[in-house]
C-alpha cells in the first residue's frame, strides 16, 4: 500500500513539518512512511537495525522491529486499544512518549495505523538525576564530633524503595569511614500505613550490626514508642531523648568528658 492512500499530500506537508516523529503504517502493520524529523533520529538506530539509511525500514513489519520479549507483541493482541498512548523504553538508552492510532476511511475501515514518538530521553535524564539528588537529601549520613561515630537523621515516611537506598548508603558509609557507632535521630519520622517503621527500620540495623558498629537511637516520638514496642523492647539499652544525650553517651563509653573551661577576665 502506499502511504498516499492514507492521507492527502496537503496531510502530508503538516507531517512533515512537525517536529514529532511520525511513522505510518498500512493495515497489516508494515512501515510506509515516516516524516523528516522520524528520519533523523533513525539514523541513531541505524546499527541496531543493521541498515544504512531510514528507507531501508520501508516495508517491514513493525512486529519484525521489536524483540521477541517487547511490550508491542502484548499490546497488539489486546483489542479496542486504539488511540494507544505509552511511554517506552528503547534498546535500554532511549526513552520516548508514543501514541498510536488507527487510520480509517469514510466507511470507518481501518487503512493503517500513525505512530507519534516523542524522544523523551534527555528530559528522563534530567527527572532521574532529580530523583537521585532527592533521594541523597532525603536519606543523609552525617559525620559527628567523633570520628567513628555516624549520625543519620531520618525525616518522613520510608517505603520499602527508601529503605533500601537507606540501607545501601549508610554501609557504604560505615565501610568508608570504619565507624564504630551510628546515632539514628527519630524525630522528624512519621508513621508508616502499610508496614511500620520500627520492622523497617530493623532491617537496617541488622544489616548495620553485621558490620560491627553498635546502633543508638534518640528522639522517639509518641507514635513511634508504640510501634518499637512490638519489638519486645529489643532496643531499649540503645534509646535516648535527644540526640546530644547519646553522643554524651558514647563519649563516655570512649572515655572523653565535656569540662567547661574558665574564662577569664
Amino acid at each position: 500500500m502506499s502511504s498516499e492512500t492514507l492521507f492527502h499530500s496537503e496531510t502530508y506537508s503538516v507531517l512533515n513539518s512537525l517536529t514529532d516523529n511520525v511513522f505510518l503504517a498500512d493495515g497489516e502493520m508494515k512501515l510506509v512512511w515516516m516524516n523528516e524529523a522520524a528520519e533523523k533520529i533513525i539514523q541513531e538506530f541505524f546499527g541496531f537495525f543493521d541498515i544504512n539509511d531510514a528507507s531501508e525500514l520501508i516495508g517491514k513489519k513493525l512486529s519484525d522491529l521489536h524483540s521477541f520479549d517487547s511490550s508491542y507483541h502484548h499490546v497488539m493482541k489486546k483489542k479496542n486499544i486504539f488511540p494507544h498512548q505509552a511511554t517506552i523504553k528503547i534498546f535500554d538508552e532511549y526513552v520516548a512518549n508514543i501514541v498510536v492510532n488507527q487510520v480509517t476511511d469514510d466507511e470507518n475501515s481501518v487503512k493503517g495505523y500513525i505512530l507519534f514518538w516523542q524522544d523523551i530521553t534527555k528530559q528522563e535524564e534530567l527527572r532521574n538525576f532529580d530523583q537521585k539528588l532527592i533521594n541523597e537529601l532525603s536519606t543523609p549520613v552525617l559525620p559527628s564530633m567523633l570520628s567513628n561515630t555516624l549520625f543519620v537523621p531520618l525525616i518522613g515516611s520510608f517505603n520499602e524503595k527508601r529503605i533500601d537506598h537507606l540501607t545501601s548508603k549508610l554501609l557504604q558509609e560505615v565501610l568508608r569511614s570504619d565507624a564504630d557507632y551510628i546515632v539514628f535521630d527519630m524525630s522528624g519520622v512519621t508513621i508508616m500505613e502499610n508496614e511500620t517503621v520500627a520492622q523497617q527500620l530493623d532491617k537496617v540495623v541488622e544489616s548495620v550490626y553485621l558490620m560491627g558498629p553498635d546502633v543508638f537511637f534518640a528522639g522517639f516520638t509518641k507514635e513511634l514508642v508504640k510501634e518499637f514496642v512490638k519489638l519486645d523492647n529489643k532496643y531499649k539499652q540503645n534509646t535516648f531523648p535527644h540526640y546530644r544525650q547519646a553522643m554524651n553517651h558514647i563519649m563516655k563509653m570512649e572515655g572523653y568528658e565535656i569540662v567547661k573551661k574558665p574564662i577569664k577576665r
